[in-house]
């Protein structure tokens, strides 16, 4: 037989159940470990089942219940030598059922090994709630009895087995345990439902209204950009350019807006820049085309140009973002083509300024000759405030 290393979600000593079961309304449903809900009862464990908590034990589980024996090895593993189901044998006493309250069902120690110790764990459709350390002294058969109390995470798994829907499942879980938007959410996150259904589900049940709404719950409780861009493409059937709007709105990144647009509806360069061109200032717009595209300087002066944006614009973008000199800006511009008087348009005035002659009458002058503009001014309409001259100058 191949030997196996079990792996439990919570490894609780047998008094350790019987002790932190013992008041379990006092526990919140939602974040108690699965382990609080068993309980393995006399001779093998020492639990109780008070009459009053009978409203609490889950009586729906049989069908779905496996208890598992493995015996430790050595070498730490875990070898199974029996499995019980509620269809594990052809004997009675072989199969897993419901007794009044508590599960049931008849084990004999290996006669191989009847001084040993086991490990007897317990799942739910594959969900396992917890397991006890065992040691036998003979191997006389002997009963394992237990329940399990309800709670919310093995109905989710109990459920979702039985083929209930997500919508279905959170309406359970929320009637049943009342549990909010956010637990019931993760419930439904473990059990792996598709996205869109659970993001169905919590709008269904919750009654969440409109795309954006939703949207700023789903990141709150942690879902990507991607998700919740898919979340409103299949779910509520918007298209990029309202996506796009939407995930801005709720604060994601520039960049996770444009991943969005990439990733999740399959936008490329230029019509990613189509639909953010109005949402984003031009050095975040290229920005995207730079970080999330990879494009080189020409190819996104060569996108922002087709988009309509100013030869200001690309020569900002051009030198700040990419750093490039004039002398590379200017090919780029003629590569684009741009005239040479468009590039010395935007770039003549740093030269003008810096290599503009300054009139002086000589070194010892202590003032500059008067303003031509205000000369010419005077001229036209005479003395500062008065009446404009005739052609004549009268």
């Amino acid at each position: 037989m191949r030997r196996i290393a079990y792996a439990s979600i919570a490894v609780v000593p047998l008094i350790g159940i019987a002790v932190f079961l013992e008041s379990p309304r006092s526990l919140d449903p939602a974040s108690s470990p699965l382990s609080a809900a068993l309980r393995v009862l006399p001779p093998i464990g020492s639990a109780r089942v008070a009459p009053a908590e009978e409203d609490v034990l889950d009586h729906s589980l049989t069908d779905l219940l496996r208890v598992v024996v493995c015996r430790q090895t050595r070498s730490g593993a875990c070898e199974p030598v029996d499995v019980f189901t509620s269809t594990s044998g052809s004997k009675k006493k072989d199969v897993l059922r419901l007794q009044g309250r508590r599960y049931r069902v008849v084990w004999q120690p290996d006669e191989k090994a009847p001084r040993s110790t086991y490990e007897i764990h317990f799942d739910v459709a594959g969900l396992e709630i917890g397991f006890i350390d065992y040691a036998a002294r003979t191997r006389r058969a002997v009963p394992l009895a237990f329940t399990i109390d309800r709670h919310p995470r093995i109905r989710g798994r109990a459920l979702h087995a039985e083929g209930f829907t997500a919508t279905q499942n959170a309406h359970a879980l929320r009637e049943e345990f009342g549990l909010d938007l956010d637990q019931v959410f993760h419930i439904l996150s473990e059990e792996d439902y598709p996205l869109a259904e659970t993001a169905s589900a919590l709008r269904d049940v919750f009654g969440l209204e409109g795309a954006q709404p939703t949207a700023q719950i789903l990141k709150e409780l942690g879902l990507s950009a991607a998700e919740v861009g898919t979340v409103l493409r299949d779910v509520f059937g918007l298209d990029a350019e309202a996506a796009a709007q939407i995930i801005e709105d709720i604060a994601f990144s520039v960049m996770d807006v444009a991943s969005v647009l990439r990733d999740v509806f399959g936008l490329d360069a230029e019509a990613t820049a189509q639909v953010l061109k109005d949402i984003l200032p031009v050095v975040d717009l290229a920005t995207v085309l730079r970080d999330v595209f990879a494009l080189d300087s020409f190819s996104a002066a060569q996108v922002l140009a087709d988009l309509g944006f100013t030869v200001s614009d690309l020569h900002e973008i051009l030198t700040g973002l990419y750093g490039l000199s004039d002398i590379c800006v200017e090919n780029a511009f003629l590569a684009l083509g741009f005239s040479d008087e468009e590039f010395l348009w935007i770039t003549a005035g740093q030269y003008v300024s810096k290599y503009a002659p300054v009139l002086a009458f000589d070194k010892k002058a202590n003032t500059f000759p008067m303003d031509a503009q205000k000369w010419f001014e005077e001229m036209l309409c005479g003395e500062e405030g008065g009446p404009p001259l005739n052609h004549e100058g009268q």
